[in-house]
């Protein structure tokens, strides 16, 4: 590690590496980055990209200090050699991502230390965040993360092969992730983890989600899932061509969903409560998601933010100081009219079980 940077990998596979860097006395100054392997260059990037999570915690005074490589697809990097990030132009080497100081498809810089000299965590259970997408879950994480111990507490486990879940809990006090309960329920042993998770009213989260899909395929500054996920990317190009404040082009689109576009907009809150993943939500799963939601030890709402982030304090002997201010907040104007009867109307096939489950958090 070099003195003079700060750098974190946040993502990493044979084409798409991702993470921040800055130069510790200059960081109002980007850094230019190479990537090298076999001594041969195979990309170049500018850390320059905003990260609202590094200014809201005060590590970065803009938050403009992000990067993404992409390698040419044909040709992608071998890790059983070593892959050296470097300033450009010189020999300094700030990273090495070789496979043997990797965690599965996410790289920690840090991993490897923290794994030799982290003590067993000292509270005695692991809290497990559920962390449905659009609800809030980026603004607690980082909460979390400013408030646990330094090095006890992990967010975006899904980046991590799920053979890694199970040993986490050795480890940290606050594991979060996208993973559905099923995957949690496999991964984890539920005598030791209390579960935690955050609802959204169902109408406001499901525009939220489908302007994050259509602004993800857009973004040419942030091109992961362009390169890692496929399903994702040509969801949210789809997305983009939909004409949703015509009634008639939103009728067709909520009709004529496949069953892959359906996992990620259909019911998507009720689909994290379930074992199993069905092509379409149906009643008896509204009913498996209502059971399964007694499994948690908290239940929050995003229109109560402040009341979970209070009670949860509460419940693991955490001093939460200032709340900090709702993150990952989309600034791209409606897709639809919700005050609308008819549009409601339209769109009450993709949360109809969303708004039973909400229902009975919001209302018990």
């Amino acid at each position: 590690m070099n003195i003079l940077y700060k750098i974190s990998i946040d993502r990493v596979n044979a084409n798409y590496i991702s993470g921040w860097c800055f130069h510790r006395f200059k960081p109002g100054r980007p850094v230019q980055l190479e990537c090298y392997q076999d001594e041969q260059l195979r990309a170049e990037a500018e850390a320059s990209l905003f990260r609202e999570d590094l200014q809201n915690l005060g590590m970065h005074p803009t938050g403009k200090c992000g990067f993404e490589f992409v390698t040419e697809a044909e040709v992608g990097l071998d890790f059983t050699k070593p892959v050296l990030i470097r300033p450009k132009g010189k020999s300094t080497v700030l990273a090495d991502l070789s496979r043997d100081d990797r965690i599965g498809s996410g790289k920690h810089i840090h991993s490897t230390i923290r794994r030799l000299i982290l003590k067993k965590k000292k509270l005695p259970r692991t809290a497990v965040f559920m962390h449905i997408p659009k609800t809030a879950g980026t603004s607690f994480n980082t909460l979390a993360q400013s408030v646990y111990p330094k090095g006890t507490a992990i967010s975006h486990i899904e980046l991590l092969p799920q053979s890694k879940y199970s040993s986490l809990a050795e480890y940290y006090n606050y594991i979060s992730g996208h993973l559905r309960l099923g995957s949690i329920q496999e991964s984890f042993n539920s005598e030791n983890i209390d579960l935690y998770t955050i609802l959204r009213e169902p109408y406001a989260q499901l525009e939220s989600h489908l302007k994050w899909l259509i602004q993800t395929a857009a973004n040419q500054e942030n091109r992961y899932f362009e390169v890692t996920n496929p399903i994702i990317y040509n969801l949210g190009v789809k997305l983009g061509q939909v004409i949703f404040a015509d009634k008639d082009s939103l009728t067709e689109f909520v009709g004529n969903l496949n069953s892959v576009e359906a996992a990620f907009v259909d019911n998507l809150q009720t689909r994290y409560f379930l074992d199993r993943q069905p092509e379409r939500v149906a009643l008896d799963n509204v009913e498996t998601a209502m059971g399964n939601s007694s499994l948690f030890k908290l239940i929050g709402i995003t229109e109560k933010y402040d009341s979970f982030v209070r009670e949860f304090g509460e419940l693991n002997e955490i001093a939460f100081s200032a709340h900090e201010k709702r993150m990952n907040i989309s600034p791209s104007a409606s897709l639809f009219d919700l005050s609308s009867g008819e549009v409601r109307t339209i769109l009450l096939p993709l949360v109809y079980a969303d708004l039973k489950i909400y229902r009975s958090i919001a209302q018990p």
